[in-house]
């Protein structure tokens, strides 16, 4: 941007989640700004179903790394790390309606709660908590909240998530594309106001991670009250029938759990629970039976057909709450033990395997929106001669400098760098067009050649080759036409000199 360039124009909107230490941080910059822009913070929920997780190890390491962060990104700012990170829904919900009624004072009652969590360390889910808080504040009692705001909540949730984001937080937008991602220092801060967007930094924002979705097949009224409190902090879809779950299955928006009625609209749930073990392990998709009574053999024939656990329709919601939890927490471990299975440990970066269930999972997505899907092929040029000359453990070293290096520059969310095999890269990468690809491969190539890893080649360093393929996912394309593509845009970038980026196959003449 030039100097002659006029500060954008249009309010300022910034999406925020209480629980965010980012976005805390960034709100105390705002405070300590001498004249802060007009700017409305619409709360957003980041981690919706947070009340219901542990504090574990994990958890705890995550908050703990994003506090360390803050402290060094904005050490102006006071932060304290809380005993644990809590349900911000309560909270949010009362300063959306005070924002209806009187901004000012939803300015003082945030400012207040990022206080208690943030400085007090003080749980602002908890009951006595936030009455205290709005009494300090002025208030005779925790505001009533209304339909209104209830929708002015959703509504910001899902512009956010919808929105070119990222799903990430804080998020600052003028619209029109003119947006800042992250926490930004105070001059990139003031350079975003006067008309300029900078880029997202990962270690200065949060990642949104959506509710764990449960799949009802049964009568929804019936066993409403085993059900109404858990749709608070899950979403629950009901099923249209057993082909309903059937079709998600193995699909990115595959439930994280399956209720069945036993028996309900003369479906048989024997049949329903080996259809779907077919396909997707007891690990993977618990399956919960609803029993009107105890039955030994039918719940026998329930178990060995696939079935994780039966539950008879006369417990508590407690009870069932309880249980589902418990089946929820094992599945997630297990599945990031197979996350971290799937990793390659040389590198630090997803292995091939990861890569070829993701690119499957992206390409049904896209098939899904009718949206590109693009694919990089990255080889590191002359590495058999690197190896000879400098030895494997050198070579060991310069695949994880290029691996950490590729990981470093593809930073949105959906992105997926993998080690394919060898000296090979392969990167997927969604919503992304042929000009994308192509500046996107481009900045990689020189982020490793910036490296500056000598080797005897040609250009007396190491450099890399790209292959580039984008498709628009079909029935009649499968996910091996773009890594085919990819491949021979690869094969193409290597003949005509290496250290380039190539998105053209030649044909058979060479054209």
């Amino acid at each position: 941007m030039t100097t002659s360039q006029t500060p954008i124009t249009g309010q300022l909107r910034i999406y925020a989640d209480l629980n965010c230490p980012f976005c805390y941080a960034l709100h105390q910059r705002f405070l300590a700004m001498e004249s802060p822009p007009d700017a409305h913070w619409c709360l957003i929920e980041h981690a919706q179903d947070i009340e219901h997780q542990d504090a574990s190890l994990q958890e705890q390491s995550i908050l703990a790394t994003e506090v360390f962060h803050v402290r060094h990104r904005a050490p102006d700012v006071a932060i304290a790390m809380p005993p644990a990170r809590p349900n911000t829904h309560k909270a949010t919900l009362i300063i959306t309606e005070l924002q209806r009624r009187d901004s000012a004072q939803a300015d003082q009652l945030r400012q207040a709660f990022y206080q208690a969590l943030w400085v007090d360390g003080l749980n602002i889910d908890d009951d006595q908590v936030v009455q205290s808080i709005c009494r300090d504040n002025g208030l005779d009692q925790v505001p009533i909240v209304s339909p209104t705001a209830r929708d002015n909540l959703k509504q910001q949730q899902h512009y956010w998530q919808q929105g070119n984001f990222d799903h990430r937080i804080p998020s600052l937008d003028f619209g029109d594309d003119n947006h800042l991602l992250g926490l930004p220092t105070p001059q990139e801060l003031q350079t975003f106001l006067a008309g300029q967007g900078l880029p997202l930094n990962l270690e200065t924002a949060c990642l949104y991670r959506p509710r764990q979705q449960l799949m009802f097949l049964g009568d929804l009224i019936k066993h409403w009250h085993l059900l109404s409190e858990l749709r608070h902090h899950k979403d629950i879809q009901p099923a249209k029938g057993p082909a309903h779950i059937q079709q998600l299955l193995g699909d990115p928006e595959q439930p994280n759990l399956v209720v069945l009625q036993h028996h309900f609209a003369g479906y048989n749930t024997i049949d329903i629970c080996q259809t779907i073990r077919k396909q997707v392990d007891e690990l993977q998709l618990p399956i919960v039976i609803l029993l009107e009574q105890s039955h030994e053999e039918l719940e026998l024939q329930l178990l060995k057909s696939g079935a994780n656990e039966i539950i008879y329709t006369h417990k508590t919601a407690d009870y069932f709450q309880c249980r589902i939890e418990q089946l929820l927490k094992i599945q997630v471990t297990l599945a990031q033990l197979t996350k971290t299975a799937r990793m390659d440990h040389l590198t630090d970066i997803y292995s091939r395997a990861e890569f070829e269930w993701v690119l499957e999972v992206e390409w049904r997505r896209a098939q899904r929106s009718r949206g590109n899907l693009a694919l990089l092929m990255i080889d590191i040029d002359h590495f058999k001669p690197y190896n000879d000359h400098y030895g494997h453990l050198a070579g060991d070293d310069t695949l994880r400098q290029i691996a950490q290096t590729l990981q470093k520059h593809c930073q949105r969310a959906s992105d997926l760098v993998s080690r394919y095999g060898g000296e090979e890269f392969a990167i997927i990468l969604p919503n992304t067009d042929q000009d994308g690809a192509m500046q996107i491969g481009e900045q990689l190539r020189q982020a490793v050649e910036s490296l500056q890893i000598p080797h005897r080649s040609p250009y007396q360093h190491v450099t890399v080759s790209a292959g580039i393929a984008v498709l628009t996912p079909d029935h009649n394309k499968s996910p091996n036409d773009l890594v085919d593509q990819a491949d021979k845009a690869l094969y193409h970038a290597k003949a005509l000199g290496r250290n380039q980026v190539n998105n053209v196959i030649p044909n058979k003449e060479g054209i």
